[in-house]
């Protein structure tokens, strides 16, 4: 043991570790955490297992490292307590290097209970001295730069209870007449021995509840131990599950790794009893990491998460607790929910709660929550929990969710502020997500909808637990309306106020809040207006606009307007101060009502809408609404202001909008919008223009300069001047046309009038035909107009080349092969010929991937590898950029260092493995196909879920004798064949 010791340190000293390519990678994708130490906390991840010199085991312990490097945002590195480096003290100084000073040391494989654990806290130094015995020899501790958190281990996570469940599933033939056994290590110390009892009992509730929910409980669930001094021990718990209970024994190893117990001990056991008695999985399928490895790294992802991500503390009922993700799942858990609604809760408390209480406690009473999901929806009984059934409003229709649903609203009642928090879609892996989970949900989905909507589920809880907040969030906090009463007080409305009602949001309140915000920002700026100092126009009436101009401007001082049937015209706020006599209008864009708005919401008044059609409604009503909170102001109203002349007065006689000029003051640090409603948009982003009270106009003019243009005028002359300021950068202008002037062979065209010339100019610009409006970026100001010009009738584009090869005409790859070639990825022999029994190596894929999937080459920086030297120098570039992306990697060799093998022939199972792992960088996770071959069971365990996945998406095949020869080189025909189909899968053709 102590030359053990003494080699490690020599190799420390002399080499780079495979641990330093994992920190070096992760590094680039570190991220700030949303916390007031962000700037000086640098977290990284310390994965911690026990160690052995089986490459059956260790190997894939490396691979979930790799997978969790790609995963986490953070450094991560990989140490062994004993046998094997990289040691846990070699990790720590890679996470020195990487400046890391906060490490979240996750044990992976080990149990809570085990001496394992106290070994591990010792050489971390969280504790002083080794349990137990004296040992012989001493283990050499870490020296970490800042602050260690050792985590739980595996424990009885509910994720493990899947696997385990899943594992059990694939063995249950008759659930009733089945027990299922669970093999455990077990611990040499009563306490831990305790422990043991409590986690395999709660293991086997949850993993009966799983099978319960799929209609296949089992007789009952035991557990037994590999160590014969335990009570029961395994032998005993079998024997008691076929003679006692009459049942036969399913076994599963717990938290076992494959190799000497799961390949020997237990098959040993196992053989005393009669064939038939009992069942046990095929090598590989033995252990988390070989039968489901995503799940081993969500758990280190979620032990990460529990430390790393914002927990805020809420005081409730004079008791102050810490909302961690252990808690959230636990809450979940107790209303027969959990993962990933419970990591929803978590992630959303820890975005939305700091930034309504950033200096203390949450204050429980003082919460609201309100959510467009469905009151079915896991994340409820967290919040539940939080604040009580009555300010916790979630407002959904289980049958059916959109991409608009997984919106919240946080509001402290008691600061009138507001958090509105929506998730991304991608989030949940794209927008179809929503469809085929209420395919599911609604008993529509196919058996293979059902298995996507599962890995859906698994990419969803990927993303919770590992992305930065703003890769999964769209936030947006917002003060209340402020107004003052005619006796000078105070008076504060939130979005809650006016848009939230009991069991809906409500359209015209929310419009109100909105608009009123930025009509009251133009004529107010930070001053506050006082009720019955200004007026307010509404373009149409309805019961929630009335409210809401009640509240906020008070009785007689708001005039409603316009009758059924409203369009999008009604949709206005003219606000005046009657001081200055100057008006703001807030104008809805058309854009913000989906097509069918109308017209459905007609006959939902009208009392002749079917039940799908007052569905329709309901979800266009959220859409609108949630345009109303999130998008900017550019995107969803016209915004400007005129003035009716006199000093005082006012009266209800605010017009209607209309306008063919607008003036708006430049704002610093912001994009400043001036549009006159389907004429022209003007948008000056920040630092664009110089002075201090500059001011954007645009104005709609005279055609008198158009007549000797020569081309037929589509829509409106615009000056665009500026006042007070110097153009310093470029604008942006969208001019609007009228298509129907637009003949079969013209389309429009910006142009800028020259006034040195005399002559108009053709601009570069963007046409939207749908919208009618051209957009173009200008650095100067003058006269702008659409005409129409000659269509420009585009090439036909050239079809790619076949290329035809000598030695293959006939061959079933001849089409791949040709084709591959005429894109360029890949090229035959200078004698014709293509050669397709001809095997491929390493560095040759690399370069086939890279072209194919049109990547950038890599830099001499990421060949990090011992045999980097050997790599020729034709693949130096696309090795280097595989590496990067993710696609390649090396071979750990046991001092810790890795290599790349350059000239190594690559076998079908890990042309599978690559191609899936670009595949699911592309698309996302996919549903393994059950494997049929032959020879299935010759298929390495931590390959088979890529090898699954690659049959489902016809990437691979067997041969016709039904085998797949797992470790048969590829040929130079299966490579083609196999990237062809992946560019198809991935639409890169």
């Amino acid at each position: 043991m102590m030359m053990f010791v003494r080699q490690k340190r020599l190799k420390r000293l002399i080499g780079t570790s495979l641990i330093l390519t994992l920190i070096l990678f992760s590094c680039f994708f570190a991220l700030p955490f949303q916390s007031s130490a962000a700037a000086e906390v640098k977290p990284g991840v310390l994965i911690v297992a026990h160690g052995t010199n089986d490459p059956e085991w260790t190997t894939p312990v490396w691979e979930a490292a790799y997978e969790l490097r790609d995963n986490l945002p953070y450094p991560v590195a990989l140490g062994f307590l004993e046998e094997i480096e990289p040691d846990i003290p070699t990790a720590v100084e890679q996470l020195n290097a990487a400046g890391v000073n906060k490490i979240v040391a996750v044990p992976l494989f080990i149990s809570s209970y085990s001496n394992h654990i106290e070994e591990i806290k010792y050489v971390l130094g969280l504790r002083e001295d080794l349990p137990g015995e004296e040992h012989e020899e001493p283990l050499e501790r870490a020296r970490p730069q800042g602050e260690v958190i050792l985590t739980p281990a595996i424990d009885d996570h509910p994720l493990l209870a899947e696997v385990l469940a899943g594992q059990i599933g694939l063995l249950v033939e008759n659930a009733g007449s089945e027990i299922g056994v669970l093999a455990a290590h077990g611990s040499d110390s009563e306490e831990g021995q305790i422990g043991w009892v409590d986690n395999l009992a709660s293991l086997g509730m949850q993993i009966q509840e799983r099978l319960a929910n799929k209609g296949t409980p089992l007789k009952g669930i035991k557990y037994g131990f590999l160590f014969e001094s335990l009570t029961p021990s395994l032998r005993e718990a079998v024997y008691e599950a076929i003679y006692t209970d009459g049942a036969t024994a399913l076994v599963i190893p717990v938290m076992v790794s494959e190799g000497h117990f799961t390949g020997r001990k237990i098959p040993g056991i196992l053989k005393e009893f009669p064939d038939g008695a009992y069942r046990y999985p095929e090598a590989g399928q033995r252990a988390l990491v070989t039968f489901k490895k995503s799940y081993a790294n969500r758990i280190v992802e979620w032990r990460a998460a529990n430390e790393l991500w914002p927990r805020p503390e809420v005081k409730k009922g004079g008791e102050t607790t810490v909302l961690t993700l252990d808690k959230c799942q636990e809450i979940a858990q107790n209303a027969g929910k959990g993962y990933p609604d419970s990591v929803l809760a978590f992630r959303l408390a820890g975005v939305a709660l700091p930034a309504l209480w950033p200096d203390s406690p949450v204050v429980a009473d003082d919460l609201m929550v309100v959510s467009l999901l469905p009151s079915e929806a896991g994340s409820k009984p967290v919040f539940d929990y939080m604040v009580g059934t009555a300010d916790v409003k979630y407002m959904g229709n289980w049958k059916k969710i959109t991409s608009v649903s997984p919106t919240f609203i946080f509001a402290n009642k008691a600061t009138g502020e507001v958090v509105w928090v929506h998730v991304k879609p991608d989030t949940f892996g794209g927008k179809d997500f929503f469809n085929l989970r209420n395919r599911v949900v609604n008993g529509q989905a196919s058996p293979d909808e059902q298995a996507a909507l599962k890995a859906r589920q698994d990419l969803l809880l990927k993303n919770l637990l590992t992305r930065p907040a703003e890769a999964i969030f769209a936030w947006k906090k917002v003060s209340p309306l402020g107004v003052s009463s005619p006796d000078g007080a105070l008076l504060k409305f939130s979005y809650a106020n006016l848009g939230v009602e009991e069991n809906k949001l409500c359209l015209c309140g929310s419009f109100a809040f909105r608009a009123l915000g930025e009509g009251f920002a133009i004529l107010y700026g930070e001053r506050m207006p006082q009720q019955g100092r200004f007026e307010v126009v509404s373009g149409w009436a309805t019961e929630g606009i009335d409210n809401a101009l009640r509240l906020v401007a008070g009785e007689g001082n708001y005039v409603l307007q316009g009758e059924e049937p409203f369009n999008a015209d009604n949709y206005y706020l003219a606000v005046t101060d009657r001081a200055t006599s100057r008006t703001a209008v807030v104008k809805a864009k058309p854009q913000l009502f989906p097509e069918d708005f109308f017209a459905l919401r007609s006959k939902v008044k009208q009392g002749t809408a079917t039940p799908d059609e007052k569905a329709r409604f309901q979800e266009l009503r959220l859409q609108v609404i949630w345009s109303l909170l999130f998008k900017p102001t550019g995107e969803i109203f016209s915004v400007y202001t005129y003035s009716k002349g006199g000093t005082g007065g006012g009266g209800s006689g605010a017009p209607a909008p209309s306008a063919d000029r607008v003036e708006k003051p430049v704002q610093a640090g912001v994009t400043t919008e001036a549009e006159v409603p389907g004429k022209v948009k003007v948008e000056v982003p920040a630092g664009a223009v110089s002075g201090a009270n500059a001011m954007i106009k645009a104005e709609v003019v005279g055609n008198e300069k158009t007549a000797g243009a020569g081309m037929p005028l589509l829509g409106k002359v615009v000056d665009v001047t500026l006042k007070n300021g110097t153009l310093t950068g470029k604008i942006t202008i969208t001019l609007y046309f009228d298509k129907s002037k637009l003949a079969k062979d013209q389309e429009p065209a910006a142009f800028y009038y020259d006034e040195k010339v005399g002559r108009w100019v053709r601009l570069e610009g963007t046409v939207d035909l749908e919208k009618g409006t051209v957009t173009a970026t200008v650095d100067h100001l003058t006269l702008f107009a659409v005409f129409a010009v000659a269509r420009e009738v585009p090439p036909l584009p050239t079809p790619t080349p076949v290329v035809t090869f000598k030695d293959i005409q006939g061959h079933w790859a001849a089409d791949a092969a040709g084709r591959l070639a005429g894109m360029g990825l890949i090229s035959g022999y200078p004698d014709g010929t293509f050669r397709p029994d001809r095997e491929v190596t390493r560095a040759e894929i690399a370069a086939i991937m890279v072209r194919a999937l049109k990547v950038a080459p890599g830099g001499e920086q990421e060949l990090k590898f011992r045999d980097s030297a050997k790599i020729p120098a034709w693949a130096r570039g696309a090795v280097a950029a595989a590496v990067r992306e993710g696609l390649v990697k090396g071979y750990p060799q046991p001092d810790g260092t890795a290599t790349f093998e350059a000239d190594r022939l690559v076998s079908r199972v890990e042309m599978a493995a690559l191609v899936v792992r670009i595949l699911e960088k592309k698309i996302g996770t996919v549903t393994p196909a059950e494997l049929k071959f032959a020879d299935a069971g010759t298929i390495p365990g931590w390959a088979k879920a890529s090898v699954g996945a690659a049959v489902a998406k016809g990437i691979v095949a067997g041969y016709p004798d039904g085998t797949f020869r797992a470790e048969k080189p590829v040929i130079r025909a299966e490579a083609a064949a196999m990237v062809l189909r992946l560019l198809d899968a991935v639409g890169n053709r």
